[in-house]
Order: structure tokens, then C-alpha cells, then sequence
């Protein structure tokens, strides 16, 4: 019986606290909700992502929790109306990366990487053609960024408080539900964050926004290894090479020699091109 009040108690506390954060900080979860949402409706209508079973469903849907709740922790940090501008910052900063997978997706069917951003000549070649990839259901993304500022100016958040207290505990609890996505993504797909080459895989598993930071992690790592490298380690790989040489094989070296020999290359094709033949065979 004691027990049973205990419960009682516990669950209506918790219920208690749960009310009042959501009023002191309506509008952080206002802004979480929607772009917990927006990325979901993203990933079912504007990319092209598998799902096989009722798990992989699950870890789609929980994905971009932890990237959303670690964003508008920094909110907390500030207060009043600054708060308010500060969680809408990030929301139009998430939305508009959205917006770019999404077209970059749409022209390329892959997912934004860091080379891909650091080189000018990749960004050149979709600038030339980016009006013609805009659709009218990109105001999905980009639509309520428009609006937002005309709503908020009418919202009086004068009363709300700066907690770092709760900004770092939204922290930890972003960290918590992304371990707890990983996890199940790992039953899915062992050594998941192994397979950097399979964007698909990990936008699928641990969403858009934790793979730009792993990205850039693993882009940071490569560019500390380059400018770390020195030429003492070069006559280790030298080394290598001649003990690993493989010598052409003589049934093949040299077979076609005098003859035609057409290559056709598909790297970079686009989706239009997908399944399609020649008119010659």
C-alpha cells in the first residue's frame, strides 16, 4: 500500500514538473517539437531512405532527438526575449541545412559532406543549376522560417529565466537519447560508425544533423593527420608496397592490345539516368 502512494506521489511530482517546464519554456519545446517534425517529414518526402522493418522505422523517427535537444540547450544561456531570437536562430540555422540537403539530395542523390562545402568548384556546379531544382514543397522546410518572426514579435518572454543549470542537464539528456539511438542502431548495423563511405546508412541511423558533426569530426581528424605526417614514416609504406607488390597477371596483361576498348563511366550520374539503356545496346 505504501508503496503504491509512493508511486502515486512520485508520477504526480513528476507530472507536476513536467507542467510547469513546459510553461516557464513553452517555447523550447515549441521549437524542438517543430524541428523534430520537419526532419522527420524530410526524410520521408524529400530523400529516399529504406526501411526494411519495423526497428529501422523506430530509429528513423528518434534520430533527430538528441541533435534537436542539444541545439536549443544553448537557448538556456540566455533569458528574456533574447532567449526567444536565440531558439529562433537556431531553428531557421537547422532549417536552412535542411533546405541544402535536400537540395543537394535532389541533384545528386547524396548527402552534404564537408569536402563537398570546403571545394568551390562542387559548389559552383550546383549554384549554376540551383534555381531548376527548387519545388514548391521546399516551402515545407523553409516556409514557416518566413512566418515565425511575425508571430514571435507578439510573444512576450520578458519573464523567461537563464538556467545553466537546465541547459547543461538538456545536454547530458541529448547525449543519453543518442547513446540510446546508437545502440539500437547498432543491433540494426553493427560497427555503424565504421561505414563513413555509407552516407545513406548513417543519415538513416543516427539523422542529418549528427551526421554533419560526425563529418566534420572525421574531416578534422584527416586534416590533423595530413599536417601531422612527416617523411619519416614514408620508407614504412615504401616498405610496404614492395613486399605487397602484385605483378600483372600474363593471362590478361596486354590481352585487348590493337583492339577497341570502350569505357563508360557513371560516376556523378544523376537519378534520371537510372535504369536506362543506350539506343545501341
Amino acid at each position: 500500500m505504501k508503496s503504491s502512494q509512493s508511486f502515486s506521489k512520485l508520477t504526480m511530482r513528476l507530472n507536476d514538473t513536467v507542467r510547469a517546464s513546459f510553461h516557464e519554456y513553452r517555447l523550447f519545446w515549441i521549437f524542438s517539437l517543430l524541428l523534430w517534425t520537419k526532419t522527420y517529414v524530410v526524410y520521408q518526402f524529400f530523400f529516399n531512405i529504406p526501411i526494411e522493418n519495423t526497428a529501422q522505422a523506430f530509429i528513423l523517427l528518434i534520430s533527430p532527438i538528441s541533435s534537436t535537444l542539444f541545439l536549443f540547450a544553448f537557448s538556456f544561456f540566455f533569458k528574456g526575449n533574447k532567449q526567444k531570437w536565440v531558439l529562433y536562430m537556431l531553428y531557421a540555422v537547422a532549417s536552412f541545412i535542411l533546405f541544402a540537403d535536400a537540395v543537394y539530395y535532389r541533384e545528386f542523390t547524396d548527402y552534404l559532406t564537408m569536402p563537398v562545402i570546403l571545394q568551390p568548384s562542387n559548389m559552383e556546379t550546383l549554384s549554376t543549376s540551383f534555381t531548376s531544382l527548387l519545388e514548391w514543397k521546399d516551402l515545407i522546410i523553409l516556409g514557416d522560417v518566413l512566418v515565425l518572426p511575425f508571430i514571435l514579435w507578439r510573444i512576450n518572454a520578458t519573464a523567461t529565466a537563464a538556467s545553466h543549470r537546465r541547459a547543461l542537464v538538456t545536454f547530458a539528456t541529448a547525449v543519453v537519447v543518442f547513446l540510446f539511438n546508437l545502440s539500437l542502431a547498432e543491433t540494426e548495423r553493427p560497427e555503424l560508425l565504421t561505414r563513413s563511405f555509407d552516407r545513406e546508412l548513417l543519415v538513416k541511423n543516427i539523422g542529418t544533423f549528427n551526421f554533419h558533426v560526425y563529418d566534420a569530426m572525421l574531416q578534422t581528424k584527416t586534416s590533423a593527420q595530413k599536417a601531422m605526417a612527416d617523411g619519416s614514416e614514408l620508407a614504412k609504406i615504401e616498405k610496404y608496397t614492395r613486399q605487397h607488390y602484385a605483378a600483372p597477371n600474363p593471362d590478361y596483361f596486354g590481352k585487348y592490345k590493337g583492339k577497341n576498348v570502350v569505357v563508360v563511366s557513371f560516376e556523378s550520374a544523376q537519378n534520371f539516368t537510372h535504369n536506362m539503356k543506350a539506343s545501341n545496346g
